[in-house]
């Protein structure tokens, strides 16, 4: 009774994240999508090279820009997955 008190307590008080719950509870899909994405942009960016559209040093750029984004998305991802079952198993040793 008391995790289900608190775990409304953190509602209303703005500590729930939609965003956040679906990351944490879809994290392969949201993994999946990210990695789709970053497949279309590389591709999309070495057509436009390939095509003399863009310099060797705005692909070198532009793509290692992309996969910095990629990996930092992914470790926030991580990190707030580890965040989330540590706020769980501490709601459960401390409420219960």
């Amino acid at each position: 009774m008391a995790v289900k008190e608190k775990s409304a307590e953190i509602i209303v008080q703005g500590g729930f994240s939609p965003k956040l719950f679906y990351e944490t509870q879809r994290p392969n899909l949201f993994n999946d999508l990210n990695t789709k994405r970053l497949k279309v942009l590389v591709s999309y960016i070495s057509h436009l090279h390939l095509e003399g559209e863009i310099s060797d040093e705005a692909f070198k750029s532009i793509v290692s820009h992309a996969y910095s984004t990629y990996i930092e998305g992914k470790v926030n991802l991580e990190i707030k997955i580890i965040e989330s079952k540590l706020q769980e198993m501490l709601e459960k040793y401390f409420f219960e």
